[in-house]
């Protein structure tokens, strides 16, 4: 595989994951929102803390990692920069 079919292979993953971490960004948005809804109404608690906290809490770790997915720190357009300048 040559280098140019290696890095459209790449831009277009990182593509897909960057959509697919703003489609599960905007779920996360209004699925917890629609708890928050749904606990202000019904006001219980577990251990004495809002029950959606623990739902968002597991959902905000797996959405980090799914950030980190999509938003590497040294993208690899950055490295191809350095290499050629």
């Amino acid at each position: 595989m040559s280098t140019f079919e290696n890095k459209d292979l790449t831009t277009e993953r990182l593509a897909k994951a960057r959509a697919s971490f703003k489609t599960h960004f905007l779920a996360y948005v209004l699925i917890n929102s629609i708890l928050w809804i749904a606990w202000y109404f019904s006001e219980h608690t577990i251990l004495g803390l809002p029950w959606p906290t623990a739902v968002g809490a597991g959902w905000t770790v797996i959405l980090v990692f799914g950030y980190c997915n999509a938003y590497p720190r040294a993208s690899l357009e950055t490295k191809d920069q350095n290499e050629i300048g």
